[in-house]
């Protein structure tokens, strides 16, 4: 029998690492049915329980799918997720259909007894525990907020350059050795140099990049969110520091916000409402060389703030070697390349240009596949024609009326003529009937001109349908572009042109394409 010991601390703190242990140990030893199990740690250390995108829950819940655990231990609760809905999910359904037993010790809940799988107060707990979790975010967000507005640094690290103050850990201070890298990156942007150039410059010179200065440093962050192991200066790194006004003595807060407490995914927030303090803390390059960076980088797209893009593939072709976002270029025949090999010669990353028209068209083709093996296509084809065919007698049914009353208005100015003529109404009364009963026909008439024009429309649509119709290739293609933004989750480009599609639901498609399923990787012919 394997036994998962799950635990997690926030950010916030709170419980430690340390007692959450041994109260779980010490629950196991004092139990004899465990004597002799194996007992496998995840720790998931700094991570919100509002979400369950944390890498050793991750880990432990892969391990739950592939039958590797049996039961899972946690000190209550709380510590396996504070999401009522997630938490919810995996306690009432996913763990009961999969056999796992979940033991949280101080709410004493057991899944293995039908009592405590009954009990209405764990649901009410989940709860309190979601809505614990909301406002604790709510509260630390507030706080940050004022020290910010006082002009408090209240990062968790110092930005490349600088380092906290020993002595008040809310003020940062320059760092002299990484403080000169910045000083010189902004006299070179100064001068001209382009950041791509920039970036090869510090390379060659094998100057560290901020996170390997971090590591020289003794930071103890287990995982840093980069590509590779061995990191390199990029472009983009180069950018964001020169953009960054902090480095001329501004504090600067508020440029990212979650879009939901716990969540990963932040959202950039429009520069009139970032908090900004002049003079907070001690300037590594003075405002004259922080202007003259900006304007260097006026032709520079800042990453997110390209406003609405349409591109499917944005930030999802990546380089098969180094493992970085290749950059499209190309304004009438756009393309994909990797930009790695322009700033360091570490990789041996694929030359080629990638036309974006022909990738599209192997990703869809390829995603139309996919929907021609989940989906009764051709039941798909006859609902939406029988939904136009409803759609066109509700057209005919309302034409119908407004001809119907066209007529009547017609009626009516018979009748009022035959009353002027045998003088039951005067001149002006006659007058002012008529131009009254004219304007509603004309109204009519225009709502009987449109009616019939959209339906002409409507019949021609019909008739290009139905040749299409015996040929579903483009229908498939039109449909796999609407999916396509959700379903992909990258394209891995290789030397020759080699690609490998990877997407969100590979694991049940593999299954589904089993028989005679080509290899992963195709090839994109010039």
């Amino acid at each position: 029998m394997t036994i998962a010991v799950y635990l997690r601390v926030s950010k916030e703190g709170g419980d430690s690492i340390v007692n959450q242990r041994n109260l779980i140990l010490d629950f196991i030893r004092h139990t004899p049915e465990w004597d002799g199990a194996m007992i496998q740690e995840f720790c998931d250390d700094g991570c919100s329980g509002r979400n369950f995108d944390r890498p050793a829950v991750a880990k432990l819940l892969k391990l739950v799918k592939e039958g590797r655990i049996s039961c899972i231990i946690v000190k209550d609760l709380s510590r396996f997720g504070r999401n009522y809905l997630e938490v919810g999910n995996y306690l009432f359904r996913v763990f009961p259909s999969l056999g796992v037993r979940l033991i949280a010790v101080n709410d004493h809940y057991d899944s293995e007894s039908s009592m405590d799988l009954d009990r209405p107060d764990i649901g009410f707990w989940t709860l309190i525990y979601d809505m614990y979790s909301r406002d604790l975010s709510v509260k630390v967000r507030n706080a940050l907020y004022v020290k910010a507005q006082r002009g408090d640094y209240v990062g968790a690290f110092a930005p490349y350059g600088y380092r906290k103050d020993t002595a008040d850990k809310n003020r940062i201070l320059p760092d002299p050795a990484a403080a000169r890298t910045v000083r010189r990156m902004f006299r070179l942007a100064a001068d001209g140099w382009p950041t791509i150039r920039i970036a090869r410059i510090l390379n060659e010179e094998q100057v560290l990049t901020p996170m390997q200065y971090k590591q020289a440093q003794g930071f103890g962050r287990t995982s840093w969110n980069c590509v590779q192991e061995t990191n390199f200066w990029t472009p983009e790194t180069v950018i964001k520091i020169l953009r960054d006004e902090r480095y001329a003595g501004t504090a600067v807060y508020g440029r990212k916000k979650r879009k939901e407490p716990g969540k990963s995914r932040q959202e950039l927030v429009k520069k009139k409402d970032w908090i900004t303090v002049q003079n907070a803390h001690p300037a590594i390059i003075t405002k004259e060389e922080f202007r003259q960076a900006q304007q260097m980088l006026r032709g520079c797209k800042e990453r997110g703030r390209t406003g609405k893009n349409k591109n499917p593939l944005l930030y999802k072709v990546r380089c098969g070697v180094c493992g970085h976002a290749m950059v499209r270029g190309g304004k009438k025949h756009p393309y994909y390349m990797c930009t790695v090999p322009l700033v360091t010669d570490r990789y041996a990353c694929p030359k080629e240009r990638i036309p974006v028209e022909e990738l599209l068209d192997v990703v869809c083709t390829d995603l139309g596949q996919q929907i021609m093996v989940c989906v009764d296509w051709q039941k798909v084809q006859r609902e939406k024609k029988r939904c136009q065919a409803i759609d066109h007698a509700a057209a005919a049914k309302t034409l119908a009326k407004l001809r119907k009353a066209y007529a009547e208005q017609e009626h009516e100015l018979q009748e009022l003529y035959e009353k002027l003529v045998f003088e039951h109404i005067s001149p002006t009364e006659y007058k002012a009937a008529k131009m009254g009963l004219l304007s509603r026909q004309k109204e009519l008439c225009e709502q009987i001109r449109q009616l019939q024009s959209e339906s002409r429309k409507h019949g021609m649509r019909d008739c290009d349908y139905n040749c299409r119709l015996s040929v579903s290739d483009q229908e498939i293609r039109e449909a796999a572009e609407a999916m396509l933004t959700d379903l992909l989750k990258e394209v891995v480009i290789y030397p020759g042109c080699r690609l490998q599609m990877i997407w969100q639901n590979q694991d049940p498609l593999e299954t589904a394409k089993a028989d005679g399923a080509e290899d992963a990787a195709v090839q994109i012919t010039h």
